[in-house]
């Protein structure tokens, strides 16, 4: 599957938390050289040439780093833009390992409670969930949610797509109980940012609410929609089209 907005939601959440920079020429120049890769693997659709670009753009962006003897938490950005290339190249294996190397760094350099960390516990969840590994990913899920809900607010639509991918990953697992309690926590939320959400994780949550309102764990859809596939995709991007996501 290849959910490119998977990544996105990475991009735009690393890019807004500070990072420690030293005064100088190169910081300046890294950030333009990995601001310009990062603008780039937000494109849907990327040529050949187009991802030789971004891999240029991230060689001399840790050539950078090298150069000034760096000792902040910028390699970590770097190895994560390496993993959203990795994906967008077909290389799902190559991704994680690289999304675990960057959370490796920023462990050491944010310590193993930061945001940071937390952070890209989740976005290697949503990794694995999509190459269907959801024991594994339910794992990162439960382990940095609730940081990133504390530092992001458990209604910004960053945390509730998280909630709702843990649900996914239950359902898939059949522990539907679960994933029922999460739903009922967090469906008016939902509502609320579905159209900042890209239009693959509306249907597939749809379907979760379905299935659970079948078994009579959750609510039917508001009166005058058939199912929840439906209303939720009323509410958010069509097929194709990218999420909003201009207050993430």
């Amino acid at each position: 599957m290849r959910d490119y907005l998977v990544f996105v939601y990475l991009l735009v959440i690393l890019i807004q938390v500070p990072f420690y920079y030293q005064s100088g020429r190169d910081p300046i120049l890294f950030d333009s050289k990995s601001g310009e890769a990062e603008k780039k693997l937000q494109d849907p659709v990327l040529l050949e040439a187009d991802l030789e670009q971004v891999q240029d753009l991230l060689d001399s962006s840790q050539e950078i780093l090298s150069a000034s003897e760096d000792e902040t938490s910028r390699l970590g950005r770097v190895e994560m833009n390496r993993a959203v290339l990795a994906w967008k190249r077909g290389k799902p294996q190559q991704a994680h390992e690289l999304m675990v190397r960057s959370q490796e760094i920023f462990r050491e350099k944010h310590g193993p409670d930061s945001f940071h960390v937390a952070a890209l516990d989740l976005r290697i969840g949503e990794l694995l969930l999509l190459s269907n590994r959801f024991q594994e990913a339910l794992v990162h899920f439960r382990r940095g949610w609730q940081t990133v809900a504390d530092y992001l607010g458990e209604r910004s639509p960053f945390a509730v797509r998280m909630r709702f991918r843990q649900v996914t990953c239950l359902v898939s697992l059949g522990q539907l109980d679960e994933a029922a309690r999460l739903c009922r926590e967090g469906a008016t939320d939902l509502v609320r940012v579905a159209y900042k959400q890209d239009s693959d994780f509306l249907n597939r949550t749809g379907g979760n609410l379905e299935l659970l309102s079948a078994k009579g764990l959750f609510k039917r859809p508001p009166d005058g929609h058939e199912n929840w596939r439906n209303y939720l995709s009323g509410l958010g991007p069509q097929p194709g089209e990218s999420a909003d996501m201009s207050d993430e």
